[in-house]
């Protein structure tokens, strides 16, 4: 069974400041084992920091990411990460070209711009309390 949002759920979640949105990301993609992205012809997105570093944006489900899929992104696709595979290849490898994630950006506004361990620690934490 996936994770999907009701419409109640979609509409909160998109009410978050980023702070919450990032703890909401955090506890699903925990709970359903996978993250969202989007890939358009030239790869998966991507945006720069004031500072120029890259940022991933990265959702808890595909709605929330294809709803972002407009003006420079509007051939992208929202694409599955699962979390096995965001831990073990997407973190390191993120880690090494100094890159950042965009956790669950909206269309306008500010996102939580964490560093790569910091998300797969803050989802290891939240995947071994639920486990207790």
């Amino acid at each position: 069974m996936n994770y999907s949002p009701s419409e109640d759920e979609f509409r909160t979640a998109l009410n978050l400041d980023a702070a919450d949105r990032y703890e909401h990301f955090i506890r699903k993609v925990a709970a359903w084992g996978e993250a969202w992205t989007l890939r358009g012809r030239g790869g998966f997105v991507s945006a720069e920091d004031q500072d120029g570093a890259t940022l991933l944006p990265i959702w808890p489900h595909e709605s929330y990411a294809q709803r972002c899929a407009v003006r420079d992104w509007a051939d992208a696709k929202a694409e599955k990460i699962p979390l096995s595979e965001l831990l073990d290849t997407w973190v390191p490898r993120m880690e090494k070209e100094r890159m950042k994630f965009a956790v669950f950006p909206l269309r306008d506004g500010p996102c939580a711009q964490v560093d790569p361990a910091d998300v797969a620690e803050d989802l290891r934490a939240r995947r071994a309390k639920m486990a207790d």
